[in-house]
């Protein structure tokens, strides 16, 4: 059981030291000057999975931290930091290979269903009203 956890600790490690790379990275960066705001990358978590300006925004306004929070720096401090973590989970749900056990997404698989459903109504009825 002590192996188990400790090699989660260390992958957990190294996704730690990956998002603090990153962002020594983007905030060295002086090659973003000529790219428009939206586009500028704020977060990179690995190689391939950057957060752009625009994902954060959008991020905020789906899950409303701007009610959540009054000073704009709270609003994006935690914005970033909670997309990050959720991102990293997902990163570690599919390293894990857990969307492969069919007993554990026969549990979550109500849930999903119903997020789904969730985002269709907002994007096709809600928006058109």
């Amino acid at each position: 059981m002590s192996d188990l956890i400790l090699k989660q600790l260390v992958k957990l490690r190294q996704y730690l030291f990956v998002l603090l790379l990153s962002f020594i990275f983007v905030g060295c960066s002086k090659g973003q000057d000529n790219i428009s705001d939206d586009n500028r990358v704020v977060a990179e978590i690995g190689k391939d999975y950057k957060v752009t300006l625009a994902d954060l925004n959008k991020y905020i306004a789906d899950w409303q931290y701007n009610r959540k929070y009054r000073d704009r720096t709270q609003i994006y401090n935690n914005a970033l930091k909670d997309l990050v973590n959720n991102q990293l989970k997902r990163f570690d749900f599919f390293d894990r290979k857990l969307n492969e056990n069919s007993e554990l997404m026969s549990e979550i698989r109500p849930y999903l269903n119903y997020e789904i459903i969730n985002v269709f109504f907002d994007e096709v009825f809600v928006q058109n009203m």
